[in-house]
């Protein structure tokens, strides 16, 4: 997809700007300070105060690593991935058949019998992404490590062994890092259970937890200690201890590499066990919410949900969820993990949203309504259950987020200087354009798009300005509808259509181009008395329709003629004169009635010049 978007947009991505600020907050572009600044704040990120370790020389239990399993940890290793310190890669071994496996077999053998981990074979190589364009402090880069294939081929077959003793431990509520379970799993739980707790009329109460250098916070003792409860084979657990005891690591910038620092706690992203691992030391944290209040999805008991060191605390009530905030607090603080929380509340009493005035219209089965802009929801008509929700969104903004968004950050418009819009106070505004479209859940009704597009100085109606693209008494600029107005919708009991609702999207463009107002939203048409005599329309075909936000009003009419087919028939766009001169820092429509107020005076006094 990225690959995409740079051969479509002509963007590259780089991964830094060449800069980075010093704990201080001073700029540094040297770079061997900058590498300098790195190596400070990997040293300062992963320092602890663990015990010190000492390889244990007694025997350990633990069957030798067999040709079979290298091969296999090989097949499962992912092609194409970044080589660490050595720019050895697992294609290479493959490439050297039994040979390369088999001298790999044998050096594998002799790390594992002795526990003792080559020097080279502990370090690392980081580097730092950033979490967000123009990104310049350390703490705004995820460091991802690189490190010797060999040493991965290693801790898969590590890995491989001690799964199935692992994976026990850990509870069904972790989605992250499981096989046959992911991110969909989690949402479709947490879906399911606010509908069926909207059914039942009852709250529910969320809270979002979201830990701060998650993965760089694991404290190894406490992990060490955990797999020991596990039966894990003595040599096994003694090359887990020395591989996260001994490793080193350095950061990598522009083929130049800082000293290597020491990592004395944090499993890393990019190391074969650190899912695993990360998983056990987070049921560490959520072992002690298991005899607390729970909420029932599906005859199962649940409290809190999961996806990796993403977690949502669940409760029916605002003290239950305090008491489930207050363990999973406590546990992090001895963890020394720091967290941040969002809280959501989910109201149960769904008649604050069916108001009559939010009814876009309705069927045999459901009523639809816009409870806010863009966000629909459904609800049956026997039982006053909910249907459905839907949320509508702008393609044009949401194409620009896809385009200059990240998935941590929204998307933003660029600032600039107001631009100077050629405005007269007489003729008003000027080369405008404007892309309509009417479109329902599966196509388009109508698509039209208007340009130059101008607004005349009679054509200011109260504090708008006002755009007629399309008049009534101007059969040559009507448009014809591709599809009836209409709604389609469907669940997994029932589909239905709703007439004269569809969905609205409009793009203004100003004189240079910029977008001035994006405008999304359901509308429901509403049938008008017909003027046959002047249009040859059917009796009863005018629909007309009405939007409006803080930018402006749309004002639509639809005409159906006597063969079925539809025409836009009327298209005011109105634009706030506010809207338009908090762009523009202008004073448009003040100069045209305070130009007015001047003219009657001057009338005025005339007319007294003369009665003297």
């Amino acid at each position: 997809m990225y690959r995409n978007i740079e051969e479509i947009t002509g963007k590259k991505t780089f991964l830094s700007n060449g800069c980075i600020k010093a704990m201080n907050g001073d700029i540094i572009i040297d770079k061997e300070k900058i590498l300098e600044r790195w190596a400070e704040y990997i040293r300062e990120l992963f320092k602890d105060d663990r015990k010190d370790h000492n390889i244990m020389k007694n025997n350990f239990a633990g069957p030798p690593i067999m040709k079979e399993e290298v091969e296999t940890a090989i097949k499962k290793m992912k092609h194409g991935k970044a080589t660490g310190p050595f720019n050895i890669s697992v294609e290479l071994i493959e490439a050297l058949e039994d040979f390369g496996i088999g001298k790999v077999t044998h050096l594998l053998n002799e790390i594992y019998d002795t526990g003792q981990i080559p020097t080279d074979l502990s370090k690392s190589i980081f580097i730092a992404l950033p979490k967000k364009p123009g990104a310049t402090e350390c703490e705004l880069h995820r460091t991802i490590s690189l490190m010797s294939h060999i040493t991965k081929i290693l801790l898969k077959i590590i890995m491989l062994r001690t799964r199935n003793k692992i994976k026990p431990e850990i509870a069904e509520e972790q989605c992250g890092f499981v096989e046959d379970r992911g991110i969909s799993n989690a949402i479709y739980i947490l879906q399911t259970l606010i509908e069926r707790a909207l059914e039942v009329q009852k709250d529910v109460y969320l809270c979002f937890i979201d830990y701060t250098k998650a993965f760089d916070r694991v404290r190894h003792d406490e992990i060490i200690t955990e797999l020991k409860q596990f039966n894990i084979d003595g040599k096994d657990l003694r090359i887990i201890k020395t591989k996260y005891w001994e490793q080193t690591a350095a950061m990598r910038i522009e083929n130049k590499t800082s000293t290597f620092q020491d990592i004395k706690r944090g499993v890393r992203q990019g190391c074969v066990l650190s899912p695993d691992l990360f998983s056990l030391y987070s049921e560490i944290i959520m072992r002690n919410l298991e005899n607390h209040p729970v909420i029932k999805v599906g005859g199962q008991n649940i409290n809190n949900l999961r996806y990796a060191d993403n977690t949502v605390l669940i409760a029916e009530n605002k003290e239950d969820l305090q008491k489930l905030l207050n363990i999973v607090e406590e546990e992090s603080r001895k963890k020394r993990i720091i967290q941040k929380s969002l809280l959501m509340a989910m109201k149960a009493n769904l008649n604050d949203f069916f108001k009559k005035e939010a009814l876009l219209g309705e069927d045999e089965h459901i009523q639809l309504f816009e409870v806010a802009r863009g966000v629909l929801m459904a609800r049956y008509k026997v039982d006053n259950e909910l249907a459905f929700v839907m949320c509508v969104l702008h393609y044009h903004n949401l194409v620009s987020r896809c385009l200059s968004g990240t998935f941590d950050k929204c998307w933003t418009g660029p600032t600039r200087t107001a631009p100077q819009d050629d405005i007269d106070p007489h003729y008003g505004l000027h080369g405008y354009s404007c892309v309509l479209i009417v479109r329902n859940t599966r196509q388009k009704i109508l698509e039209c798009k208007f340009c130059d597009l101008f607004t005349s100085k009679e054509a200011l109606s109260g504090n708008f300005a006002v755009f007629h693209p399309v008049r009534k008494d101007d059969k040559m600029t009507h448009v014809t509808c591709l599809k009836d107005i209409c709604f389609p919708w469907r669940t997994s009991l029932f589909k239905g259509i709703i007439q004269n609702v569809a969905i609205l999207d409009m793009t203004l463009l100003d004189e240079g181009g910029e977008p001035f107002w994006t405008a999304t939203g359901m509308i429901s048409f509403q049938t008008l008395s017909a003027q046959t005599d002047q249009f040859e329309f059917s009796p009863e075909s005018y629909r007309s329709t009405y939007y409006e936000d803080e930018k402006g009003k749309i004002e639509m009419e639809i005409g159906r003629l006597e063969d079925g087919s539809s025409y836009l028939s009327c298209l005011d766009i109105l634009l706030s004169l506010t809207a338009i001169n908090k762009k523009f820092h202008t004073s448009y429509g003040n100069m045209r009635q305070k130009s007015g107020k001047s003219s009657a005076s001057k009338k005025s006094s005339l007319s007294k010049e003369k009665s003297q």
